[in-house]
């Protein structure tokens, strides 16, 4: 999965292996670091792969520091 700023073909703000975790009833976290950006801007999930069935369950995500 992609993290990209103001759109689909935004700039690249980070690329996440997502895991196998055996099962829509399993989840696991996830963490990159990504650049600071300033002032307000979209924030695009851009996933990518060729999934047989589900690519993926997408749950939340978060900024910490």
């Amino acid at each position: 999965m992609e993290v990209r700023l103001d759109g689909a073909d935004g700039q690249l703000l980070g690329s996440i292996k997502i895991p196998r975790t055996g099962g829509s009833n399993r989840w696991d976290l996830v963490t990159i670091d990504i650049p600071k950006v300033t002032g307000v801007h979209d924030l695009y999930f851009v996933v990518k792969g060729e999934p047989s069935s589900h690519l993926m369950y997408f749950d939340y995500w978060m900024f910490s520091e």
